[in-house]
């Protein structure tokens, strides 16, 4: 274990970019400070990332443990299923399907770098990892375990909350930031346009459904 002892809060984003270029391994997951993990939570989710090359991702089922409502288990088969860049990133892309549930894996190092961290958007920080996991359902396959190796808690007034039950959650800003990764990835010509065009529609629903301003000209 290495101690790296910060001057100044970084934020979230930075630390974790940071902290993703310091590490030498070829493997990785972001160690959220109220969760915990089952003691062969490394080994479950190493061992399939190393037997399918093609793979960027492995994740597990977990229990979402929320304040006053009963603990959930959340599987996340749908991210798994798709065969095809295109209909995993489209899950992603357009916020269905426990999305973030990848978020929660172990991930290659090699393939977070090809991303280039965690980036900001029109709300600053806000969902910045949407984007990044978004990117990496691109780069390659995602792999899911059966099987319940965490327990994900959101505790009162955390971040989280307060993103998602907001008054005026800012789904443009999410989908501006995932047509910019979508058009920075690897991908092929054609999955970069059907993503862009989903995207794209989504705001434009945003607008007309429920007013949302945005800012400055965007098509």
């Amino acid at each position: 274990m290495r101690l790296i002892e910060r001057k100044r809060n970084l934020g979230w984003l930075d630390n974790s970019n940071d902290l993703m270029e310091r590490a030498n391994s070829e493997f990785a997951f972001f160690a959220y400070h109220d969760d915990v993990i089952a003691p062969d939570f490394v080994t479950k989710l190493v061992t399939p990332l190393i037997c399918s090359p093609k793979s960027v991702v492995a994740y597990a089922a977990l229990n979402w443990v929320r304040p006053g409502r009963p603990a959930e288990v959340r599987h996340g088969k749908a991210l798994s299923a798709p065969r095809t860049a295109l209909g995993r990133a489209a899950k992603i892309a357009l916020l269905r399907s426990d999305w973030w549930l990848p978020l929660h894996g172990v991930f290659r190092t090699d393939a977070a770098r090809r991303v280039g961290g965690l980036k900001r958007n029109l709300m600053d920080e806000l969902s910045a990892d949407h984007s990044w996991i978004l990117h990496m359902a691109l780069l390659g396959e995602f792999i899911r375990v059966d099987e319940v190796l965490m327990d994900k808690i959101v505790r009162p007034g955390s971040l989280s909350l307060a993103w998602n039950d907001g008054p005026e959650y800012p789904g443009h800003a999410i989908r501006r930031a995932a047509i910019r990764e979508v058009w920075s990835s690897p991908a092929p010509w054609p999955t970069k346009a059907a993503l862009d065009l989903a995207l794209r529609y989504k705001i434009l629903e945003k607008r007309i459904i429920h007013g949302v301003k945005g800012e400055g000209s965007f098509f």
